[in-house]
């Protein structure tokens, strides 16, 4: 498998993120609950922005301000379940 490093993250061709293991690579989720994670870029989000956010912002009001979430996790749950990665720059 050939791995490529994208803002100091590793990901596998499958747009699965990786971690390096003694003997390889390792999938950062395992087991039946691979298919839920949504990988939707790899662009990182702006820091001055995430001063902007407040705890009692809804999904829309979070993603008017950082954008879509690099990853979403579990994708078949509602929004306000999920948990949504946003990369910083390298």
């Amino acid at each position: 498998m050939t791995a490529r490093k994208i803002n100091g993250r590793w990901w596998s061709p499958g747009n699965r993120e990786l971690t390096r293991a003694n003997v390889g690579w390792r999938r950062g989720i395992s087991g039946n609950a691979r298919h839920l994670v949504r990988f939707d870029h790899h662009y990182p989000v702006d820091p001055a922005k995430v001063s902007l956010l407040d705890r009692s912002m809804g999904p829309d009001q979070v993603r008017r301000i950082l954008g879509a979430p690099n990853s979403v996790f579990p994708s078949d749950r509602p929004e306000q379940e999920q948990m949504w990665d946003y990369y910083g720059p390298a």
